[in-house]
């Protein structure tokens, strides 16, 4: 079986390691480090690669700047008002595409107010992006030295595709997880938080029942054993929840509230000094 190699360098706009065949590197397609995937040649194809030359990162710095220049002028005439028409395209994967049109004077005003806005709002981030790359390309050209170019061959070459694959399905796979705990966390989270609002909530009107059967001299009453079980019947139906709010599920004996229960009467002390209580749970 022959061995084939290949010549490898790094590309200086996507940073990646592309085969290089009589000098240049050959096509492929451009990953802006951080944005997402652009369909298309990178714009390093046909250029040395950066191990060898810093030709292609100072003409992508140029047109970077240009870009950046174009954009900012682009703002201005919509700051100043001098913009009095605009146009948004609209792409779709399937079917023709659209525009929608606006002009100063005969769209309404608050509907023109907006797509000025939107516009400028639009440009900037484009103009941020393009100061990004100017900036990258400093870095690289600042960091820039004469290096030998690697190579590999051709079954290396496959296998490294497949580490990479292995390793991105991995990554995926993990925020995946990551989301779906976040989530979780964020749920229990909040229902903890719930359930300590509601035990403080009827703890207070438990507490204010218990005071004013004192007050009154009718503590372990008919009157306030009715009012107290009137007051869990309030907390049962508001754990249950409802409108997306889960249900939650109390030990009432982990309340620690015997004293109010015992003025309350929901609790009896037993012969063997054992506390028995009327309600046991909170569902």
């Amino acid at each position: 079986m022959k061995l084939i190699t290949t010549i490898v360098g790094t590309c200086s706009i996507c940073e990646r390691e592309i085969a290089v065949q009589r000098g240049d590197l050959v096509h492929h397609g451009y990953q802006r480090p951080g944005y997402g995937f652009i369909q298309g040649d990178c714009f390093g194809v046909g250029y040395a690669p950066y191990e060898r030359s810093t030709r292609a990162c100072l003409n992508y710095q140029a047109l970077a700047k240009a870009n950046a220049r174009h954009l900012q002028e682009e703002i201005a005439k919509l700051e100043s008002g001098a913009t009095t028409y605009l146009v948004q395209h609209h792409y779709r994967p399937y079917g023709s595409p659209s525009k929608d049109e606006f002009a100063l004077g005969v769209t309404d005003p608050a509907i023109w107010a907006y797509q000025v806005k939107r516009e400028i709002t639009r440009l900037k981030a484009e103009k941020n992006l393009e100061e990004y790359e100017v900036g990258r390309m400093n870095g690289l050209l600042e960091r820039w030295e004469l290096r030998e170019l690697g190579s590999e061959t051709r079954a290396g070459a496959k296998e490294r595709a497949e580490r990479e694959a292995r390793a991105k399905e991995r990554a995926e796979k993990k925020a995946v997880r990551d989301a779906k705990r976040a989530a979780l966390d964020a749920k229990n989270a909040a229902k903890k938080e719930r359930a300590e609002a509601l035990q403080a909530k009827y703890k207070e009107q438990l507490e204010a029942l218990v005071e004013k059967a004192v007050a009154t001299d009718a503590v372990n009453s008919p009157a306030t054993r009715a009012a107290a079980l009137a007051l869990f019947a309030a907390f049962e139906k508001e754990a249950k929840g409802g409108k997306g709010l889960p249900v939650l599920h109390f030990h009432v004996q982990d309340f620690k509230w015997d004293h109010l229960l015992l003025q309350v009467g929901l609790a009896h002390r037993e012969a063997n000094d054992w506390l028995r209580l009327d309600i046991w749970t909170v569902n």
